[in-house]
């Protein structure tokens, strides 16, 4: 169920009438509610490798605490699927917050140098 309620003032129509209010108790329900369907994207990324800070960005608000570090893989290039690092369950997020478009993935020691080890990964 969803209700909603307004106050006086919160509008104004085009000859600068105030909008009439709908209290708390006289709450409307929503005629149709759509539940969301889409799914987030990831479009962008920052991977620092001075600190070990991966920055995910996506399209629309996520549940960081529904992300899986370990199943994070950084790849060489598209083209190249055999040099490749998935992360270890080690890395973690840093914070766990609904409703953000960003989150951060603080590295283990042992992620980070890893992927400093290996010359094809995390260079530009």
């Amino acid at each position: 169920d969803t209700f909603i309620a307004v106050y006086t003032g919160q509008v104004l129509d085009m000859n600068g009438n105030e909008l009439l209010e709908v209290s708390p108790d006289e709450a409307l329900q929503v005629s149709l509610c759509l539940q969301d369907t889409t799914s987030p994207r990831l479009v962008n990324f920052t991977l620092d490798m001075n600190i070990g800070l991966l920055k995910l960005t996506f399209d629309e608000t996520v549940n960081s605490s529904s992300l899986l570090p370990s199943e994070i893989t950084f790849h060489a290039s598209p083209a190249n699927s055999s040099e490749f690092y998935r992360l270890t369950m080690g890395s973690f997020i840093l914070g766990s917050y609904v409703g953000q478009v960003a989150v951060s993935v603080n590295l283990t020691n042992a992620d980070l140098n890893e992927l400093k080890r290996r010359t094809t990964l995390a260079i530009s």
